[in-house]
């Protein structure tokens, strides 16, 4: 199964690629021009690889990608972007910390 088939797991994999960063979410992977392809290439890579793949809409590139299956529900997202704003906002504070040191 694909589970980019749902408007809200498409959406949501697109926003937690937007986390990752460009690198991890778009780096070396084979851009696809339509879902339909990608989806096609998830379900075969599957088979192949006795795992759930799942194809996604990249946040940056705006092309489809193949990546492990996410499974994201609302409730885990919340939790990656608590997550991720909590570690971006310690990292900000440090620096501060530091800039403040140096004058």
């Amino acid at each position: 199964m694909v589970t980019s088939n749902s408007f809200i797991q498409r959406k949501l994999h697109t926003y937690m690629g937007f986390l990752c960063g460009r690198d991890r979410t778009c780096g070396n992977k084979v851009n696809y021009k339509c879902q339909a392809t990608a989806e096609r290439a998830a379900i075969a890579m599957s088979k192949k690889r006795g795992k759930e793949f799942d194809c996604y809409n990249c946040y940056f590139c705006k092309g489809w990608h193949i990546g492990g299956a996410q499974h994201l529900t609302i409730r885990t997202a919340l939790r990656i972007v608590l997550f991720w704003f909590l570690v971006r906002t310690a990292t900000e504070i440090k620096y501060e910390i530091v800039d403040d040191d140096l004058k």
